[in-house]
């Protein structure tokens, strides 16, 4: 029996050492932390699987085993908080430039949100999608009102063609009578 104990305190301690490992890599993306986070609970499950340890050492390993999974999910949970933070001052940026009609520059700053939106790690999940919609919204009433725009102005440049081409086409038609009062109203 002592024996067994003494072996899964080994086995204890060496997934000790896989976890320090593993929360001592440099995470670069969304990815990364995700197979990072699978790994550490797989290692905390198979840290539940292995036996009973002598009371003392069990406790201390526990201890230990508890700080390094803590300390990852606490950098995690910063993270996304960091994120949060970050996106919800993307939404507050887009949303004071929502009703601009100032197109071009407008435009090209909302363009710019939507591009460090892209490059910023998600947030939590449970806020994300959330914040998404809301940024999403707050971009596309400034782009459908850009689009309204432009499409009212194309229809009016239409609409002055197409007089424009009228008058061409009475011109062409037109045949001076001789007399200039006529002529001039004719036209």
């Amino acid at each position: 029996k002592k024996e067994q104990l003494t072996r899964n305190l080994e086995l204890k301690k060496q997934l000790i050492e896989k976890a320090k490992a593993l929360i001592a890599t440099t995470l670069h993306n969304e990815k990364e932390w995700e197979q990072t986070t699978k790994a550490l609970i797989d290692l905390q499950n198979e840290y539940k699987k292995v036996g009973h340890t002598e009371q003392n050492a069990g406790d201390e390993v526990w201890k230990l085993f508890r700080e390094i999974c803590d300390e990852f999910f606490n950098k995690k949970k910063e993270r996304y908080e960091q994120a949060k933070q970050k996106k919800l001052k993307l939404i507050e940026e887009a949303t004071a430039l929502k009703d601009s009609t100032d197109w071009q520059k407008t435009g090209e700053k909302i363009m710019n949100l939507q591009q460090q939106w892209k490059r910023l790690p998600i947030a939590h999940p449970k806020d994300e999608h959330k914040m998404y919609e809301k940024f999403r919204v707050v971009c596309n009433h400034f782009f459908e009102a850009k689009r309204m725009q432009f499409a009212q102005q194309n229809a009016e440049l239409e609409n002055n063609i197409q007089q424009k081409e009228t008058i061409i086409q009475n011109l062409h038609g037109f045949a001076p009578s001789g007399n200039a009062q006529d002529d001039a109203n004719a036209l």
